[in-house]
Order: C-alpha cells, then structure tokens, then sequence
C-alpha cells in the first residue's frame, strides 16, 4: 500500500471496509438498484462507478455537504471512490457518504463500520495477484466456486497425514466433465467419496501434480456440482508449515481448518496473506495469530478470496 502516514492498522480496516462496500454495491439488492439507475451500462457482477459517483454527489448536494452549484462533484469524486472500492484508503467523510446514500441494511452498516474501526476481521479478502484478463497465458475456469472447504490434518510426527476437501461449483459453460485437482507432492493417494471419480495422479509441472476427477454426468451451463474428497498424505521430505489456498479467480464461502496431532502441538499459529505464491514475490503481507481450540485446531470461515493467497502458518 501506498505510504499515507497511517498505520498499519488504520490501512488494514481502510482496506476491509472499502472492499466490503464494493460487495454491496455488486450484489443485487437496493444499493444496486440506486446506482443502476443512473448507469448508462451495466455489467453483471460489475460495479459502474460513474454511476456510483452521481449517486454520492446526489446525496452531497441533497444534505448540503457540497454546495449545489459544484456540477464537477461527480468528476472529483471518481478517484475517491475508485481508491475506497479497491481498499486503497477512504476518509471518514466518504464512508459517511457511502453510507448515507446507499438503503444498505443495518447490520451491514455496523459491519462497515466495524471494519473500519478494526474491530472486525475482513470477510472479503482481495490480494494482488494479477486477475485473469491480466494474465494472457491464463484460462480461466470454465466454473465458478460457490463453495470451498479444506481441512487438514497433522500427525504425531509433525507432517500433513490427511486433507479433505468439498466444493460446490456452477458451470459457466456446457460441457463440463470433470475438476482438476492440484497438489505439491506425488506421495499421496485421493479418494472420491461424492460427486467424481478419481483417474491417476500425474505431473503437470516442476512440483506439482493433478487428479482429474471425472463427473458422473457432464455439466450444463449453470448447473451445479458438488464434489468431496480425501488426500490421503505420506511426505518423504517434510512441507513448509503451512496450509495455504491460492486463487486468481474469486472463491466463495472458503473455509480452511487445520488440526494438529495432540502429541505434536505447534509453538504459535498464523492466519496469512501473501502476495503470491510462488517465485520472489512469496511474501507475506499480513498475518493475524490464532488460538488452538478444544480440538488442537485453527478454523478461519470467509465470504470470499479474490486474487489472493491465504491461509494457516505455524512455527514449532
């Protein structure tokens, strides 16, 4: 993030806050519906923030924050609320008017402004990772994750033992016949329990490897398929302490839960975000430490992951 003179917290809740609003304001509902009435296109999923921007300066006018005669408010206002959307920093004033000029819920509200005071860990989390239409060598999914649960287990010997994974996807084409899932090691054996059928594990890169899990039934565009899974996990050569979920396309409702054996407990565990996942830029950005549970585990529940890497890390 740019330097502002903040402090690292104040940027963190600027940023949850902003990124919050820019899911409300995306999501079908009465804060839509305000600025689609003055949009002179509309996009699905995307916000159009000329339209965002008359809406503000409606309002600022209406409540006397700016004096009527400033026909330029809504031009003045484009990079403000381009800064607030991307979680790049936002005054107290704009928010103010953000949420006075949007019908958004009250307990969205409260939501908001809890973020903003740092009271509340974000549940949208949008990294820096370049997105697809950034990335000409990148297919994107022919699907999109509506719902994605990873929990990992820990032996007594410290290394991973056992993962299982469900996922709810939506085709977004016809034609879809199986999903591609991706691990780091070839020592390790994946059992479909619903909604595919495991083929071999093989090589798709240095350290990494694939398991094709063919559908019962090839998919329809919108159809929906839920999958689950186990890997079952026997490493040669101890992992990096971690437990990681890395996307450059948006994932819903993530949940990741990590459970370590009773006899091998960690020193400290860390929930992280990354700037990416591979290569220099694998450094981590910000981190929030965590409590082991009745049950010798971490849990981390969010709405949604863009663009982004996270997940646990732990120090022995």
């Amino acid at each position: 993030m740019p330097r502002t003179g903040k402090t690292a917290h104040q940027q963190r809740a600027e940023r949850a806050a902003g990124l919050y609003l820019r899911e409300l304001l995306s999501a079908p509902g009465p804060a839509r519906d305000r600025w689609e009435a003055l949009a002179d296109e509309i996009r699905p999923g995307e916000i159009t923030q000329a339209a965002v921007c008359q809406v503000l300066a409606l309002y600022m006018w209406d409540q006397a924050i700016e004096p009527d005669g400033n026909k330029t408010l809504p031009r003045k206002l484009k990079d403000p609320v381009s800064k607030a959307l991307r979680g790049l920093g936002m005054s107290p004033r704009l928010l103010r008017c953000f949420l006075g000029a949007f019908m958004f819920s009250d307990k969205a509200v409260t939501h908001i402004r809890a973020l903003y005071r740092g009271d509340r860990r974000p549940s949208v989390i949008v990294g820096v990772l370049p997105s697809p239409d950034q990335m000409p060598e990148y297919r994107a999914h022919d699907y999109e994750t509506l719902k994605l649960q990873e929990h990992h287990w820990l032996g007594a010997d410290g290394l991973p033992s056992r993962h299982r994974t469900e996922i709810m996807i939506r085709a977004r084409v016809d034609g879809i016949s199986s999903y591609q899932y991706r691990i780091d090691t070839p020592h390790a054996r994946v059992r479909a329990v619903r909604g595919g059928e495991g083929g071999a594990l093989h090589q798709l890169g240095p350290d990494i490897w694939a398991v094709d899990l063919k559908f019962p039934h090839t998919l329809k565009a919108g159809e929906e398929h839920y999958i689950e899974f186990w890997t079952l996990l026997k490493y040669d050569v101890a992992p990096p302490p971690e437990m990681r979920r890395g996307s450059h396309e948006r994932v819903e409702h993530l949940d990741i839960r990590v459970e370590f054996h009773p006899d091998k407990l960690p020193r400290s565990v860390f929930w992280g975000e990354w700037a990416h996942y591979a290569g220099p830029g694998n450094k981590l950005i910000d981190r929030d430490e965590h409590v082991l549970d009745e049950h010798f585990a971490v849990h981390r529940y969010v709405e949604a992951i863009e663009r982004s890497v996270v997940g646990f890390y732990w120090e022995w």
